[in-house]
């Protein structure tokens, strides 16, 4: 979740919220320029975009889906922003990941993005199925 010339801080948020309580503040997570973890995203990609672009995330950030994580039938699902609405629903629980960080996912999966460099320090790696789904 950190690669340090992309992002120093990550924000952890469920998208779920019991009854009415208050709304999340979108604007000031896209605004911290962190890492964004959302966890429990739901099935509904579209309306999280939405929120998301309206708060002012470029709709061309790179985000993953993980399900299931770190378990044998872990399943990913590598996308933007701007294309959440059309990504396939994930089995719970589930992470939605936002931000430049999640750019080498996209690249194992379309190489025409550049991967980063190979002397880049990870504070954590992870290591995605070349086509993004399955285990």
């Amino acid at each position: 979740m950190f690669f340090r010339s992309h992002a120093s801080a990550v924000v952890f948020v469920t998208n779920h919220r019991y009854c009415d309580e208050v709304e999340t503040n979108w604007k000031a997570l896209v605004d911290s320029g962190a890492t964004l973890v959302i966890y429990m995203p739901g099935s509904d990609y579209g309306a999280t975009a939405s929120k998301l672009e309206h708060a002012g995330l470029d709709g061309q950030t790179p985000c993953v889906i993980v399900s299931n994580a770190s378990k044998s039938n872990q399943q990913t699902h590598a996308t933007r922003v701007a294309d959440l609405p059309s990504a396939p629903p994930m089995p719970a629980p589930a992470l939605l990941l936002i931000g430049s960080v999640t750019h080498r996912a996209l690249a194992r999966i379309a190489e025409q993005i550049p991967c980063p460099p190979p002397d880049a320090v990870w504070e954590a790696e992870v290591d995605l199925p070349a086509n993004a789904q399955g285990d």
